[in-house]
C-alpha cells in the first residue's frame, strides 16, 4: 500500500470519527433537552384553572356549559334556543403561576351532546387574538407560552355553537327547544399538557 492510499484512508477514518462524535453530541443534546424539560415539569409548578376549576396535567377534564348567550329571532322567545339559531359562551384558561409553557385542546364532546345537530360555528381567543388551530373535527388547540404566563396572561376563549336546522330531527328539536337556555347544556373537554415546541398540525378539511 503506497503512501497516498494510506493518507486517503487516514483522512477518511478521521472524517468518519469526527462525524460519529458530532452525531453522539447531537443525540446527547436532544436527550438532555428532553430530560431537562421533563425534570422541569416534575419539579415545577402546574396550576391551571378552566373557568375557576383546577385541572391536572395530561388528564382530560369535562365541563358542562349551561350559561349560553343566544342570538335572538322574532319567532323565538328570549332565553330560548331553537333550530337555525346560534349561541355563544366563554372559557377562561388561567395558567396562574405555572412555570412551563402549556398546550391546551378544547373539544366539543359529541358523545354527550343531547342534540348532534349542535356544531361549532366559530371559536377564537378574544383578549389578544392568540391563534387557535383546528386539530380534529371538533377540537381546537392553543399555546400559552412561558413568557405570557409570567405576564399573567389569561386565554379567554369565545366559542359559538350553531343548532343546525334539520327536518329529520324536528320532534327531538321541539323537545329540546322548549328548555330554557340554562337547561340547554354544551359538554366540552379540556386537555392540557406541557408544550415542548412540537409542531401543531391542523386537520385537513374536506
Amino acid at each position: 500500500m503506497n503512501k497516498n492510499v494510506k493518507k486517503v484512508l487516514f483522512l477518511l477514518i478521521i472524517c468518519i470519527f469526527i462525524l460519529l462524535i458530532y452525531k453522539i453530541i447531537d443525540i446527547y443534546a436532544v436527550f438532555h433537552s428532553e430530560m431537562d424539560a421533563y425534570v422541569k415539569l416534575e419539579n415545577g409548578i402546574w396550576n391551571i384553572t378552566v373557568n375557576g376549576e383546577k385541572i391536572t396535567t395530561g388528564v382530560e377534564t369535562e365541563f358542562t356549559i349551561d350559561e349560553i348567550t343566544a342570538t335572538q329571532d322574532i319567532h323565538v322567545k328570549p332565553g330560548r334556543l331553537a333550530p337555525g339559531l346560534s349561541g355563544s359562551f366563554e372559557i377562561a384558561i388561567n395558567p396562574e403561576n405555572t412555570d412551563v409553557s402549556v398546550r391546551y385542546d378544547i373539544t366539543l364532546n359529541q358523545e354527550k351532546l343531547e342534540n348532534s345537530n349542535v356544531k361549532i360555528k366559530s371559536i377564537e381567543e378574544i383578549e389578544k387574538n392568540y391563534p387557535l388551530i383546528k386539530t380534529s373535527e371538533n377540537t381546537y388547540t392553543g399555546i400559552i407560552s412561558l413568557d405570557d404566563i409570567k405576564k399573567g396572561v389569561i386565554h379567554k376563549i369565545k366559542m359559538e355553537v350553531e343548532w343546525v336546522d334539520d327536518e329529520k330531527y324536528n320532534e327531538n328539536d321541539t323537545k329540546l327547544g322548549s328548555s330554557s337556555i340554562r337547561q340547554f347544556q354544551i359538554p366540552i373537554k379540556v386537555h392540557a399538557i406541557q408544550y415542548l415546541g412540537e409542531e401543531i398540525i391542523p386537520v385537513i378539511e374536506d
